[in-house]
């Protein structure tokens, strides 16, 4: 992406969860709740940029059986109820929810993810530079 060789990662979700605190991982757990399921029960799938840099991550979780609007409202309700700010973007090339980590962003770590979701998966693209985030919305389904 972008000339950066991404490294890619497969797993349960609930082993995502479990590898660190903080982040959006504290938002998983009550999303999949609203979605009537739980994070051993979903897979995540990250393509990250994992040199110096570390600007680029992409995530996908797939949840059988749920729909994408679905998908994309429950996460933002969840965050919105968590304190981070929810923003609907129609300027890249597909609509997408920014969410703003606040902790991450006082951290001064990447905190911005831009999610979004075609049929039962769901995408969150965090990066901070604007032409990988255009590069990475538009290779998506």
């Amino acid at each position: 992406m972008g000339g950066i060789d991404l490294q890619k990662l497969s797993m349960p979700l609930s082993t995502y969860v479990a590898s660190s605190q903080g982040g959006e991982k504290a938002l998983y757990s009550p999303w999949l709740v609203k979605l009537g399921k739980t994070p051993e029960e979903v897979d995540i799938a990250v393509a990250a940029d994992l040199t110096q840099r570390e600007n680029f991550v992409v995530k996908a979780i797939k949840v059988p059986g749920a729909a994408a609007t679905t998908l994309t409202s429950s996460f933002a309700d969840v965050a919105s109820k968590a304190g981070w700010p929810v923003v609907t973007k129609m300027s890249l090339p597909k609509p997408v929810l920014q969410i703003t980590d606040p902790t991450a962003q006082e951290a001064g770590v990447l905190g911005v993810g831009y999610v979004y979701a075609k049929d039962d998966v769901f995408y969150v693209v965090v990066t901070d530079d604007l032409s990988l985030l255009i590069q990475g919305l538009a290779g998506l389904p």
